[in-house]
């Protein structure tokens, strides 16, 4: 019997006017990482503040750690945040212009 790994999924979730999550659902590897910084790049460059959700992913490699420092340093370089969620607590409280 094979064990199959839950197929990734990344989600779009408007938070509120600033903030948009991007979730993460499933395993995440190499192969998902390029659409990863895609999104995230694109919700950046529109002004958005953005919490990437890892509270629903099985697994990442190392490949999405990369990715998310990416994100981050996006971010740093638009005047924007970017910040990690791994839990069930709200991440958006930090949030403020």
């Amino acid at each position: 019997m094979s064990v199959t790994s839950p197929e990734p999924v990344i989600d779009i979730v408007k938070a509120t006017d600033e903030i948009t999550a991007i979730d993460l659902k499933g395993d995440f590897d190499i192969a998902s990482a390029p659409e990863l910084v895609e999104h995230a790049r694109r919700l950046l460059d529109s002004g958005q503040h953005v919490i990437m959700n890892l509270s629903d992913a099985t697994f990442i490699d190392s490949s999405i750690v990369h990715a998310l420092f990416t994100a981050n340093e996006i971010a740093n370089g638009k005047g924007e945040q970017c910040v990690l969620q791994v839990g069930t607590h709200p991440a958006s409280s930090g949030f403020s212009r």
